[in-house]
């Protein structure tokens, strides 16, 4: 451009859709990503950790006595990081397919 000059560019409905949808995609999955690498380094619970791997709590206490599960603990309450449970699922999974 020189001395003022404008440029305009004329593009058709579906390239404008197909831009915003295309930017809007790359934003969630960038949140997304953000989210689940953030979400890695939350604590939870003794009561959340048996309910997110479907274990009852007398089980979650075996896999903590094994060391097969790390936590810390405060007090008298018991906390899990996700990143561990997520590891610990990872590493007994089969990759049978169950019918």
């Amino acid at each position: 451009m020189q001395n003022g000059e404008t440029n305009i560019t004329i593009i058709s409905a579906a390239d404008l859709r197909s831009i915003v949808n295309n930017a809007v995609t790359k934003a969630l999955r960038t949140e997304s990503e953000l989210r689940s690498k953030s979400d890695r380094f939350k604590w939870v619970t003794n009561d959340r950790a048996a309910e997110l791997l479907g274990v009852s709590k007398r089980q979650l206490k075996y896999y903590r006595d094994q060391g097969y599960l790390p936590y810390s603990q405060l007090n008298r309450k018991i906390y899990f990081k996700l990143a561990d449970l997520d590891n610990f699922l990872n590493q007994n999974y089969n990759g049978k397919n169950h019918e």
